[in-house]
Formats: structure tokens, C-alpha cells, sequence
């Protein structure tokens, strides 16, 4: 008996801890770091909830029950919507389908036969990739030439010994790359698709390098990489938005989608994944997990165009993240 009720004040703690959470959220969304660091974690802070909700059924404690509707709604408004069958109507006057696929193909990987496995794999029309080195970058201009006849790739910066690139099937009218925060480049470019031109922009942003911080220099790491972001994210929105066309943002983001980067980036474009993907749609891999933690990769997108299809690629190719691929029509 004493076991049991021990067991129930720990629900109880459980409800109180998120609800404490939700309220510094309100407050201070993921400032200081540690809500930050909380706002990494936040879908498995509900891994405990399926459970407690059952057990709560099962011994009829109806006051534990109610307390769980706070996570259970904060679940919903978080993580609801990839669950649910998509809603979008098909496009009225919609002209040309293109696929996108966008790779962070991981900088000490050697496997460029099993990158162009993964690629090949969904056919997409144009490939952004990230984390690609100058010896990756060889190889896959030699064995996606036929597939990919043009092309768009940084040079590496001290900052960034590898880049980020885009392989495509249409002509690239124009492509510029453009300074990052940390001594990085992303790439922006003008692509013709068919009579339509589109803005396609390829990023790698920062990662959170809190977690490897020693304890003390914390909180000064975290405001800049804060500071830092906020630039990125200003950065991007110039390079999307400057030549006034329909845009395609490919990006390992680093970022989580319960974040306020995220809800910053979503003030000016679209998430293809949220809008029709289905699940978590984790893509990024930490040894010695044996399957995805966290949703990193992004395919974002302006008006002037409808996503159709969203999903995660099962071919990693050797890198340490899954490709995310997506289909649009554009509107005519």
C-alpha cells in the first residue's frame, strides 16, 4: 500500500513538474539555458504520460486523472497535429510538382555510393545537402552529374571545413553564397523550373554547444549561441525573402521544434513536415542509440506554392541523419 501511494504522489510530482514548466515557458519560452535545454528534451518529457493515464484509469483516481489533462493537452497543442490525417485541399490552378530533398550528409562520412543510394532512393528534383566535404563533394558531382546536371557548392571556411551545396535537374540562374554566424556559408540560389523561377536557400545553423560546455561558462555560451541565432534566423529571412519569389528553405536547423527559433522562422515560412508529414519525424541519430532522437532537418516553404507529401527517408547512407523529402505544387 505504501508503495502504491508513493507511486501516485510521484504522478502527482509528474503533473506538477510540467505544469511548472508550461508556466516558466509562458514566461520565458527557452531563456535562461536550462529551459532550453528542457525545451531539447521536451518530447520525452511526455514519455511518462501514456502510463500514468492508464494506471489513473485503473485505480478510478479521478483527481490524478484531471491533473493529467495539463501534459495531455500540452502534448496535443505541441505534437497533435502529427498525428492527425492531413486537411489540405489539393491546389486549385496549381502548375509544375517538384520533389525536394534536403541531407545533412555528415562531414567525416566516406560512403558517397550509400549517400547517392539514399537520394536516389526518392527521386527528388532538387537536393540540399549539408555537412559535405571537399572529398564528398568529388565523388557525388562525378556520380550524380547525369541525375543532377547542375550545381551549387560552398567552399570550405575555417568555420565550416564542410559545406553545403544543392544539386538540381533545373537550371540554377543565379547562386551567391552568404556569411553565417561562426565563420560559415550557406547558399542561396535562383532556380528555373520550367517557366516558374524559385529561391531555394541551403543552411547548416548553429548547434547548441551547451552540452559540451564546461558547467561554469554555461550561461555566457548560452547567451551567445542565443544572440547568435537570432542573427542566423535575421540572415535567413533576408536571403528567402530579398528576391520576392516562392522559396524553399532545406536546412538542418539544430534545432527543436518546440523551440523559439523555430516559432521565429515559422513567422515567414511554412514546415512541410508539420503541415503533411506524419509522426515525430526524428532525423538525427546519437550513438549508441540505435534509432532517431530528434527532428533537426527541415523543409520550409513561402506561398506560391502547396506541399503535398512530407516523410523521413529510412536510407541514412552513412551519415548520422536521415534525409526528409518533400513534393509541392506550385502555383501557376
Amino acid at each position: 500500500m505504501f508503495k502504491l501511494k508513493f507511486l501516485f504522489w510521484l504522478a502527482w510530482g509528474y503533473v506538477a513538474f510540467i505544469s511548472l514548466w508550461l508556466m516558466l515557458r509562458i514566461l520565458w519560452f527557452d531563456h535562461p539555458w536550462w529551459l532550453g535545454f528542457l525545451t531539447y528534451l521536451a518530447v520525452y518529457l511526455f514519455a511518462p504520460l501514456p502510463l500514468i493515464l492508464v494506471v489513473s484509469l485503473w485505480k478510478r483516481r479521478r483527481g490524478l486523472f484531471l491533473g493529467l489533462t495539463i501534459p495531455t493537452i500540452a502534448f496535443s497543442i505541441f505534437y497533435g497535429v502529427l498525428f492527425l490525417p492531413s486537411l489540405s485541399s489539393p491546389a486549385q490552378g496549381a502548375g509544375d510538382s517538384i520533389k525536394v530533398m534536403t541531407f545533412n550528409v555528415f562531414s567525416e562520412n566516406k560512403d558517397h555510393k550509400g549517400i547517392m543510394r539514399a537520394i536516389r532512393a526518392s527521386r527528388p528534383d532538387i537536393v540540399g545537402l549539408q555537412e559535405i566535404n571537399p572529398k564528398l563533394t568529388t565523388a557525388l558531382v562525378q556520380k550524380s552529374a547525369k541525375d543532377y546536371p547542375y550545381r551549387a557548392i560552398t567552399s570550405p571556411t575555417p568555420g565550416q571545413p564542410a559545406g553545403v551545396g544543392i544539386l538540381s535537374r533545373f537550371p540554377i540562374d543565379t547562386a551567391t553564397a552568404f556569411p553565417l554566424p561562426g565563420g560559415r556559408l550557406g547558399i542561396q540560389a535562383v532556380l528555373r523550373v520550367n517557366h516558374q523561377r524559385l529561391n531555394v536557400v541551403v543552411v547548416d545553423l548553429l548547434h547548441d554547444p551547451t552540452i559540451k560546455t564546461p558547467a561554469p561558462q554555461v550561461p555566457s555560451v548560452a547567451t551567445e549561441y542565443s544572440e547568435n541565432k537570432v542573427i542566423e534566423i535575421k540572415q535567413l529571412k533576408q536571403e528567402l525573402l530579398h528576391e520576392g519569389l516562392p522559396f524553399l528553405l532545406l536546412c538542418d536547423c539544430n534545432l527543436a521544434d518546440t523551440s523559439q527559433a523555430y516559432k521565429q522562422i515559422a513567422k515567414f515560412a511554412r514546415d512541410s513536415f508539420r503541415k503533411v508529414g506524419w509522426g515525430f519525424g526524428h532525423t538525427l541519430y546519437l550513438k549508441p542509440i540505435p534509432f532517431p532522437v530528434q527532428r533537426f532537418d527541415y523543409i520550409w516553404y513561402s506561398d506560391g506554392m502547396v506541399a503535398t507529401e512530407a516523410r523521413v527517408g529510412k536510407d541514412r547512407g552513412g551519415s548520422d541523419h536521415l534525409p526528409v523529402f518533400a513534393q509541392f505544387k506550385l502555383y501557376e
